[in-house]
């Protein structure tokens, strides 16, 4: 049976399928280079058939997740053949893809103090592979540049070899000749027999001779010893979060080179590493992930834990600053609040952003402007827009590796919020909240308390043109129509600049350009809908539920107040002024005139909203 709707053609579709294995084992969720998956697939499946109908058959078995979502939505009986069907593939993933190295980057691969030859060859060689079109006269000259001063290297620059293969198959006589070498440097000169000495002043010089050579051994040793504490790389990248973090958020991706069991004694059974899942030390201590991390950042790879503004030593030192609490409100209501208010500040704990703040108006010690390219919005900007209208800004942006629509950019918002229906889709799981006790205040002066606050990889626009960024989301659960608030932290983190007329937000990308993100229209339109409809909506439930409420009351009492009217009731201490509740019945209520003002006003507001509770 052919079902209807299939992506592949009817003549792929009637193909029979031989006695083959499905390459179950190869799996691509999108996160990962495409051109790695079709080579692994086609190895695969040249092993039992060169059908291209059959290899298009088997290939969305060995899809998932954002991948699987990608083929499904391909147009049906658009796919012919499995050239087809591996371009739209790659061409669809291509920012997944690998940054290629040329040859010349080899020239930085050099072979360090204590570096044996061995472990340097083999750091090469994986540099070596990464790079798909390598000259091998430069491979050559730059192997023979990083190496120290030692036989091998003479024996390079003696003979005129061209292949990188045949230099590296003469290495390993001279890895063999110094690992030799190293075992009788660190072997006990007393295992050999040296010959009898009849002179004495020899034999003295000979034991002085003796002793030198054992303390220079021992000073070696202890060097050695210290070597292997050093770290693999001079200089480590600094990073936006813990290396736990970025561990924890790609636990499951295979390019991680795990590391050898722990077999020493007395380790410390309270630090628990999720790299080595064992005891002894905690992750971010761990040397082998701080290795890896760095590794696959030098690879090319998660570029978006990089930090780009401030170094680690100044972002690990603001959020060990004291933060002010949260419950620091003097009682004075000030009105409503227009604008989303709370959240973590961009510039650090608000004590020492507000010490900067402080200074800078009492000594005009402002900050140079860092330097921002142009901005131009042209008519060009306005093309699929409908005129005239009052829209928001709805966008879609990549969140943790999801594509999320329905996103508000809100210039008047100071905190970057994501309301909970839509991180639960992002399945990352509530372990990975930290714990928030300040309140965001809404619109109308309400606020809520964030069920947490969480890092997030955000990537703003597409192929060429994206800006990588992490950024810190409150997560709220409240009903709305959005699913992802953009405030004031994101939109200067990216310097973008947010046009309502056109309906876009320029900003700066990776490379430093100019970029663009057009908003959707129809989006923002059916958000507002939706946003007038919920209310109303909850305001009728309400009601019915106090309807309800009202009438059981009225059941059950059956008198509200037995007093007689004779006996006197309690009368209010000092003035009062007569105020109009409800203007289309008539209804009014006594409030006092010796009030403050602001707090009179509050009253009236919070008795004209809640008269339905109200019995008359």
């Amino acid at each position: 049976m052919i079902p209807k709707g299939s992506t592949f053609t009817p003549r792929i579709l009637e193909e029979p399928l031989p006695r083959m294995k499905l390459p179950t084992h190869i799996k691509y969720d999108g996160s990962t280079d495409p051109d790695d998956h079709i080579a692994a697939y086609e190895g695969h499946m040249y092993l039992y058939t060169a059908s291209s109908a059959v290899w298009c058959k088997c290939f969305p078995a060995t899809l998932s997740g954002l991948a699987q979502t990608w083929f499904k939505n391909l147009k049906a009986g658009s796919i012919r053949n499995f050239r087809q069907l591996s371009i739209q593939f790659c061409e669809h993933f291509v920012s997944n893809k690998r940054r290629e190295k040329t040859s010349a980057e080899l020239w930085n691969v050099k072979q360090r103090g204590e570096e044996s030859l061995r472990d340097y060859l083999g750091r090469f060689n994986r540099e070596a592979v990464l790079i798909p079109h390598m000259k091998p006269d430069v491979a050559i000259l730059a192997l023979t540049h990083g190496l120290r001063k030692s036989g091998y290297r003479d024996y390079l620059a003696k003979k005129n070899i061209s292949n990188l293969g045949a230099a590296l198959e003469k290495a390993d006589e001279y890895t063999r000749i110094e690992e030799f070498n190293r075992t009788l440097a660190v072997s006990d000169p007393d295992d050999y027999v040296q010959p009898q000495r009849t002179d004495p002043k020899k034999d003295d010089k000979k034991e002085k001779g003796s002793q030198r050579q054992k303390d220079n051994r021992e000073n070696r040793e202890g060097d050695e010893r210290k070597d292997k504490k050093r770290d693999k790389y001079d200089s480590y990248a600094p990073l936006l979060v813990p290396r736990s973090h970025i561990f924890a958020m790609n636990k499951t991706d295979d390019r991680w080179q795990r590391p050898k069991k722990m077999h020493f004694k007395n380790r410390d059974q309270s630090k628990w590493c999720d790299f080595h899942d064992d005891y002894g030390h905690t992750t971010d201590e761990c040397r082998d992930l701080k290795n890896n991390v760095e590794d696959l950042i030098r690879r090319g790879y998660f570029k978006q834990y990089k930090a780009q503004n401030r170094n680690q030593r100044e972002r690990q030192e603001d959020e060990k600053e004291e933060e002010d609490p949260p419950n620091s409100n003097n009682g004075t209501n000030r009105g409503e609040v227009h604008v989303i208010s709370g959240g973590p500040s961009t510039f650090g704990p608000p004590k020492a952003h507000l010490r900067s703040l402080r200074h800078q108006i009492n000594f005009h010690n402002y900050p140079q402007v860092p330097p921002c390219p142009d901005v131009l919005f042209t008519n060009e900007d306005c093309k699929g827009i409908v005129f005239p209208h009052d829209d928001p800004l709805a966008v879609s942006m990549d969140i943790a590796n999801h594509t999320v629509h329905r996103i508000l950019i809100d210039g008047g918002s100071s905190a970057n919020i994501i309301f909970a229906s839509a991180f639960e889709q992002l399945n990352i799981g509530e372990k990975h909240l930290k714990s928030v006790t300040y309140p965001v205040v809404g619109f109308t002066g309400a606020s809520v308390v964030p069920e947490g606050m969480i890092k997030l990889p955000v990537t703003v626009g597409k192929k060429g043109a994206t800006r990588n960024i992490l950024v810190d989301f409150l997560v709220v659960d409240v009903p709305t129509s959005y699913n992802v608030i953009v405030g004031r932290p994101l939109i200067y983190e990216v310097k973008a600049v947010v046009s309502t007329y056109h309906l876009s937000m320029a900003y700066v990308s990776d490379l430093g350009k100019v970029e663009k993100l057009k908003g959707n229209q129809q989006a923002a339109r059916s958000c507002g809908l939706t946003a007038v409809q919920q209310p109303r909506k909850a305001i009728a439930e309400r009601a019915v539920k106090m309807l309800r409420s009202a009438a059981t009351a009225i059941r059950t009492l059956p008198e509200v107040d037995a007093r007689p009217d004779s006996q006197p009731r309690p009368a209010p201490d000092g003035e009062v002024e007569e105020v109009v509740m409800d203007e289309t019945n008539g209804r009014t209520l006594n409030v006092g005139t010796d009030m403050q003002s602001d707090l009179r006003i509050n009253m009236i507001n919070l008795l004209r909203k809640n008269m339905d509770i109200f019995a008359y």
